[in-house]
Order: C-alpha cells, then structure tokens, then sequence
C-alpha cells in the first residue's frame, strides 16, 4: 500500500513538473542590424531609439503628419515582429505617450521646439511615488524613457522639465 502511494505521488510530480517545464514565449531585442534594415524598409525618420530590458527595441519616428513608434522584437521562432502606435501631430507643446505595464516605457515628443531649446531636465513622476531624472539631449526632438523603478505597472502621473537654472517651464 505505502508503495502504491509512494509511485503514485511521484507519478505526480513528475507529470506536474513536465507540464511546468514547458517552454514560455519568449522574445529578445533585434540586433542594430536588424533594426537599421527596418528603419530604411519603412522609410522612417527615427527620433530616438531604445532597447527595454531585455526584450523589445522602441523605434520613435516622426514623418509629415504624425508621430509614432515601433515596438520591435525577435519572437521565439526567430523572426522579426513588430506593433505600431502613432498619433497625429497637435498643437500641445508636448506629444505624450508610452506602455504602463509589462516593460513599462514614456515617449515624449516635443512640437514646441522654443521649450526644447530651453529644457535641460525633465522629471518623471509615477504612480507609486518613486521618479526619476533625465538630462535632455538637444539633437533629439522626442525620447524615450524606460521606467526602470521597479513597478512594473506604473504609470507616470506628473512630467516636469526645467530650464538650465532649474525654473519649471512645463508642468503636465
């Protein structure tokens, strides 16, 4: 009888455990290489570009009408794919956009290029309380911003840039 119980428990586990060991879909970044043939395959002007993590690359572009990004990736059979977000341009001096879950990330593009020639910093509040610090790149008209703080639903309640004597000159 112990004997029945003992096999029966390890026929058990060992199902539970092969069921467990399955491998997850998992997806990489692209390599420059694959990232640069995209861009000249899709005739995209890229404002910036980001790597999140360890799995996915952010491609910002902007062209005519809109701006927009590619998320991009190595599936786990080994092709490239992609997801595209765009939004029209406006007239806000900022365009604000982003992923609040998974591997969080903000994109911020600026349409008002007199607060881009002022900004120095801009601060990125979250919902959790935590923020963090980015010093501006004046090439770049837009950025992006992985949210690196350890919560990886939160979402940015409050952005702040500064001029280069630390006066607020936008507050969203």
């Amino acid at each position: 009888m112990r004997l029945s119980i003992i096999i029966l428990v390890l026929t058990t586990c060992i199902v539970m455990g092969a069921g467990c060991s399955k491998e997850k879909n998992v997806s990489t970044y692209p390599s420059s290489e694959q990232i640069r043939k995209f861009t000249v395959q899709n005739n995209l002007n890229v404002i910036d570009e980001k790597k999140i993590e360890d799995s996915f690359s952010v491609i910002l572009y902007e062209n005519d009408s809109e701006y927009g990004y590619y998320i991009l990736y190595v599936a786990s059979d080994g092709t490239l794919r992609n997801d595209r977000y765009y939004s029209f341009k406006s007239n806000s001096k900022l365009s604000i956009s982003g992923q609040s879950s998974g591997h969080p990330f903000t994109v911020i593009v600026f349409n008002d290029m007199t607060l881009l020639e002022k900004a120095n910093i801009i601060k990125f509040q979250y919902a959790n309380g935590k923020s963090d610090v980015v010093q501006l790149d004046k090439k770049n008209k837009g950025l992006i911003h992985p949210i690196l703080n350890g919560d990886t639903k939160s979402t940015v309640t409050l952005i702040e840039i500064t001029d280069s004597d630390n006066n607020i000159i936008f507050k969203q």
